[in-house]
């Protein structure tokens, strides 16, 4: 994490690694004004994400935080329009074949590229089977096997090549998508950063630095990125060229810092470095309620869970360790004394509340509810006790506990710390690694029990079960069960209804079963946003906050 005091207020930065012929054909940086005043003045809007920027790629998106960067430079063919309603964007029209295994999409006319360059439909076909090609491994491509696009599968185990998959540009404005079936979700699959267009020719010119330098970044977007260097304050600027410009109000969107600590961020707000805090925890929400700031609340979000590493001779490979822990979590006091934040629910199932079900107008909660829970603590303690005396030493193994917090907000990552050593009776180191290391950690195993959060990418209970497949890279825990897999398999060939809605139900209910994870939280959002900065869209799904409609008063 790059030290965010370094980057704060820095007004000019030399951009050493451009040549004089760049400088002289680029568009003039602009910068990040400190100066409250000046930035409204100018029609600039000042944010601090709570983690630092790592690329540009769409095919690379793995975090929300990503997701809002990238949202803004490049756009894909659908998006969610301010009541949160799948809308067309890049694309002027998307029309489904009779039989629904073929979609048309037609692009706007005169779309352009940051550079002025035609954006045309092979740049969102090459896209696609960049992402599908193994050597490219994406860990997100396993969502064109969601949308059910042809040979998807086949390409993505190096079964069959890139260009038999099923996404043809058969002119320069028109793109085909040919499916294995009907596909329920292809509309809103349409609005991920991994469906936004990529340029051939810069990906072959700057390889693997393609998307992670400023000149290497040329997208289709409203915002164009005109200041991204070293630990200067990154600025997106207007793009003129963008088809809808005239309805973008702000002229730039700068960020003078990253940081994960919420009180960094309020402090910055309250100074004027910053114009809106888009996330605020217990300690924060209490300093800004107690001088009388109008904070704003969003009652969906992330679904968090304890996750395990199953994976052979790990100590939670044993389920019997797993249900111990499941027994003993006591959610309700963990949400009213711990947690604190308005609108988060105690989460006993891993699809939460909002999400749909059979049909746009129904939630899979309310079709498939959670059966009564009941906390039983010396009934935990008893089922650890019994994998302990199973064991050689007749105790259990020192646990390693990564948790999600810092010096100015750890009291969860404290509470779950302590109720991990009550239940087990044993040594629990508990690490606090910054986002990207935490991140790498859960990728690669290095963990016993961790806390972990999701937030979907589409609104259907899949984007929650999908990641548990046995062979998803989403799949940090290592759980594998065929019964499972093949109720995810069913499901993706179903369309929305009664018969899929209970095949996804018997999916969640094994994991549930077996103890993956523990759910123990359903999300809110608490923000606090300039009461003259109106027109920021936040939601649950999607890129979030969204500032493209945004303006000053």
């Amino acid at each position: 994490m790059r030290n965010p005091f370094l980057r704060a207020l820095c007004l000019s930065v030399a951009f050493l690694t451009w040549t004089t012929a760049a400088l002289a054909s680029a568009p003039t940086p602009v910068r990040y004004i400190s100066d409250s005043k000046l930035r409204r003045q100018a029609k600039q809007v000042a944010l601090a994400p709570l983690s630092d920027l790592t690329t540009f790629d769409p095919g690379r998106l793995v975090d929300s935080v990503t997701q809002f960067w990238m949202g803004h430079v490049y756009e894909g063919l659908m998006t969610y329009d301010e009541k949160g309603a799948v809308v067309p964007a890049a694309a002027e029209s998307l029309e489904v074949s009779s039989d629904g295994r073929t979609v048309r999409a037609k692009l706007r006319a005169g779309l352009r590229w940051h550079d002025e360059k035609p954006v045309m439909a092979n740049d969102f076909a090459y896209a696609l089977k960049r992402v599908a090609s193994p050597a490219f491994a994406s860990e997100y491509s396993f969502v064109l096997e969601t949308a059910r696009i042809k040979n998807a599968g086949a390409v993505i185990s190096g079964k069959m090549r890139p260009d038999t998959l099923g996404v043809i540009a058969v002119s320069d404005d028109v793109i085909v998508f040919h499916l294995d079936g009907p596909s329920a979700l292809l509309p809103e699959l349409l609005t991920l950063n991994l469906f936004s267009p990529v340029r051939k020719d810069l990906v072959e010119k700057y390889g693997d630095k393609f998307g992670r330098s400023l000149e290497s970044v040329v997208g289709n977007g409203p915002f164009r990125v005109s200041t991204w260097e070293g630990e200067a304050p990154i600025v997106l600027a207007k793009a003129q060229m963008y088809w809808n410009a005239a309805n973008i109000r702000l002229e730039s969107i700068a960020f003078p810092f990253a940081t994960a600590s919420f009180l960094t961020s309020y402090q910055s707000f309250v100074t004027g470095g910053i114009d809106t805090v888009t996330a605020l925890d217990v300690n924060t929400l209490h300093i800004a309620q107690k001088a009388g700031r109008a904070t704003k609340f969003l009652g969906a979000g992330a679904q968090w869970s304890l996750l395990f590493n199953m994976r052979p001779n790990a100590p939670f490979a044993d389920v019997r360790l797993r249900r111990a822990l499941a027994l003993a979590l006591n959610r309700n006091e963990y949400i009213s004394r711990i947690h604190g934040l308005p609108g988060a629910k105690p989460a006993y199932g891993i699809v939460p509340d909002y999400i749909l079900g059979s049909a746009l107008t129904q939630r899979f909660r309310k079709e498939a509810p959670m059966p009564p829970w009941k906390v039983d603590l010396a009934k935990g303690r008893s089922l650890a006790k019994d994998v302990a005396l199973s064991l050689p030493t007749g105790k259990l193994p020192p646990l390693r506990f990564v948790a999600v917090g810092n010096d100015s907000n750890r009291s969860e990552a404290d509470y779950f710390h302590n109720e991990i050593s009550k239940v087990f009776g044993t040594s629990v180191k508990m690490e606090l690694p910054s986002f990207k290391v935490r991140m790498q950690k859960i990728r690669d195993g290095d963990f016993d029990v961790t806390m972990s959060a999701w937030i979907p990418d589409y609104n259907d209970p899949l984007t929650f079960l999908e990641i548990f497949e046995s062979n998803s890279v989403y799949n940090a825990s290592g759980y594998a069960n065929k019964a499972f897999d093949m109720h995810i398999a069913k499901a993706k060939n179903l369309p929305r209804g009664k018969e899929r809605t209970k095949t996804l139900a018997a999916a969640e209910r094994l994991l549930l079963r077996d103890a993956v994870v523990i759910p123990y939280r359903q999300s809110s959002k608490i923000f606090l946003e300039h009461p003259d900065l109106q027109g920021i869209r936040r939601r649950s799904l999607g890129m979030d906050p969204d500032f493209r409609f945004a303006e000053w008063q």
